[in-house]
């Protein structure tokens, strides 16, 4: 569902890259089809099992796209996100970070929307109101200065992500 939600963008122009952190399930077998049924914009590699933010950091180093979407084997991104952030991006000077509002989905059937408090970037990080990996649009020069997602992170790497990246200068536009 995550590769799909991708490869249904509006927008044309994407690479996807993914990452199989040594999974012990059928992964292997779906992401062979997928490179079977996207041969000319779906790649992958097996990994050892080393964690999302060294996934993450493969991908990134294995991509070259201006903007770096991230996405997790249990997200879903809607079908003209891409195209309305890219837009966005433009709209606004090519931020280093676009933060957007997201809706959680639980296991029970339960709907919660995220929603970025925009204005003062500390501050909505501090209140965890910065969007989440798969909700932002990150730019890779801003990634690439801060050396990637942290890999010894346990939890909250987005928002250990972000923290570095603010550190940095990054700049921030809210969608």
């Amino acid at each position: 569902e995550a590769v799909r939600s991708v490869m249904d963008q509006t927008y044309p122009d994407i690479e996807v890259f993914a990452i199989d952190d040594g999974s012990t399930d059928a992964t292997r077998a779906k992401l062979l089809d997928l490179e079977r049924r996207f041969a000319k914009r779906f790649r992958w590699v097996d990994s050892p099992r080393r964690g999302a933010c060294a996934a993450r950091n493969i991908g990134l180093a294995n991509t070259s796209g201006e903007y770096v979407q991230f996405l997790d084997a249990d997200d879903a991104v809607l079908t003209d996100k891409l195209h309305r952030q890219v837009d966005f991006a433009r709209a606004h000077g090519m931020p280093d970070i676009i933060v957007a509002d997201f809706l959680n989905v639980y296991e029970d059937g339960r709907e919660e929307k995220i929603s970025g408090a925009g204005g003062n970037t500390w501050l909505a990080l501090v209140r965890t109101q910065m969007g989440t990996t798969s909700a932002n649009l990150f730019k890779r020069t801003a990634l690439d200065a801060v050396n990637g997602w942290n890999e010894e992170q346990l939890s909250s790497q987005d928002y250990e992500l972000m923290f570095r990246l603010l550190k940095n200068g990054a700049s921030v536009q809210w969608d």
